[in-house]
């Protein structure tokens, strides 16, 4: 007489093993090879270097910390141009023309603000320069992050 549990057992081996042949045909793997996996690995090295440029951008508080900002978005800057973008992919060439530019922009915010009568202490969180920078950081991490959503739903 078979017994129940082994049984019911040997039918929940034959299902996992049918879920993992299906699996393993419906191309789950697509990810780990070709022109998608390219594209998330490109697209997550922008989000490495956006996560960067949001955090120091939102840690700017008082003047002297412009300094600090400025020397650190050149350095970002130059990380962001050896980036190699994907062939065939014209969203990369824009995002990282479009976090390039972001980043100039919020350069020129921080070289305006140099240019006023700020002591070193004095709390420029508040400014609208400082507001326009990290409102631009925030933009370019909601088009990342929306492209980031799309290349997942390829």
């Amino acid at each position: 007489m078979i017994n129940s549990k082994n049984l019911y057992t040997t039918k929940i081996h034959l299902i996992i093993f049918i879920i993992i042949i299906m699996i393993m045909m419906s191309g789950c793997n697509k990810i780990s090879e070709g022109q998608q996996r390219k594209k998330f690995e490109f697209l997550y090295k922008m989000n490495n270097n956006a996560t960067l440029f949001r955090e120091y951008t939102n840690e700017i508080n008082y003047f002297s910390d412009l300094e600090f900002y400025e020397g650190r978005m050149k350095k970002l800057t130059e990380d962001i141009n050896k980036a190699d973008t994907v062939q065939n992919y014209t969203e990369s060439d824009i995002l990282k023309l479009s976090l390039l530019n972001t980043i100039n922009v919020n350069i020129n915010m921080a070289d305006s603000l140099r240019r006023k009568s700020f002591k070193p202490s004095d709390n420029i969180r508040e400014e609208y320069e400082v507001i326009i920078m990290n409102d631009g950081a925030e933009k370019f991490m909601t088009e990342l992050n929306d492209e980031i959503s799309r290349v997942g739903k390829e």
